[in-house]
């Protein structure tokens, strides 16, 4: 498999196991990037790396995180070459996560009126 054809690749299946779709070659939006997949409330990057470093884990949330809507979780897939799919990385930071967390025991707690602990 060809370089350019082992990532699109990975975006594809990366895409069809969150119930979204591969990107494609519409990359550029008037304020800036887009991510590799379109899914509802997400913002995925997939990476599929021949060496991995911390670098390239947090240059793959950073660049979710700028291509991120206010309402969309921004994280990365992160992946060697030749690795399985099942040992693919998602990557975000840990304040995402918390808030993450945060936002939907309020929605939890919105919807069905109770207050939590």
């Amino acid at each position: 498999m060809t370089r350019s054809v082992a990532w699109k690749a990975f975006e594809r299946r990366v895409a069809k196991q969150l119930g979204g779709r591969r990107r494609g070659p519409d990359f550029r939006g008037q304020e800036g990037g887009k991510t590799d997949v379109i899914v509802e409330g997400l913002a995925v990057e997939c990476k599929l790396l021949s060496r991995t470093s911390w670098c390239d884990f947090l240059g793959a949330v950073e660049q979710a995180e700028r291509a991120s809507a206010p309402w969309e979780l921004p994280l990365a897939v992160v992946k060697k070459k030749r690795a399985l799919d099942k040992d693919a990385l998602v990557v975000m930071r840990l304040s995402t996560l918390v808030k993450g967390v945060e936002d939907q025991e309020v929605e939890d707690e919105q919807r069905t009126g109770n207050k939590g602990s």
